[in-house]
């Protein structure tokens, strides 16, 4: 009776918890650009990025089905489940970069004047430059 009434508990807690994940993980990377940085908007957190830190003139589009090896292999770092993932990764390509990416096709690769370059996935690209040239006055992306 109690071998059940735990079974039956671990249970509760595992569909508890898968039910949390897919109602909070996001289905694209929620971003926002602001004044003073890019802000990623996390289920429970966020990550915070100073503009000065941004070197915005080599920002990079990278289309992920023309260019596999951007993709993320492994993490080192980090959280990801349930389709995002967030922290410290290596691509295939062997480039380390703070990613932040849940299903896109397109990302932004941005890299820092410290550390390891930022890339996010984006679903809206024509929305996120806009938002960019018009806060950053970010110049055209080749």
């Amino acid at each position: 009776m109690r071998i059940a009434l735990v079974a039956l508990l671990i249970a509760g807690l595992g569909l508890a918890y898968a039910a949390i994940m897919i109602t909070t993980t996001p289905h694209t990377t929620p971003w926002r650009v602001a004044a003073d940085g890019l802000y990623i908007d996390r289920p429970l957190d966020h990550d915070f990025y100073p503009k000065s830190e941004l070197l915005l003139s080599a920002m990079k589009i990278i289309d992920l089905a023309e260019s596999p090896a951007w993709r993320p292999a492994y993490r080192e770092h980090g959280e990801g489940g349930m389709g995002y993932s967030a922290g410290a990764w290596t691509l295939f390509n062997g480039t380390k970069v703070r990613l932040h990416f849940a299903h896109e096709s397109r990302a932004i690769l941005i890299p820092r004047r410290r550390g390891r370059p930022v890339m996010i996935g984006i679903g809206d690209l024509d929305a996120f430059l806009a938002k960019a040239r018009a806060t950053w006055g970010v110049p055209a992306i080749p």
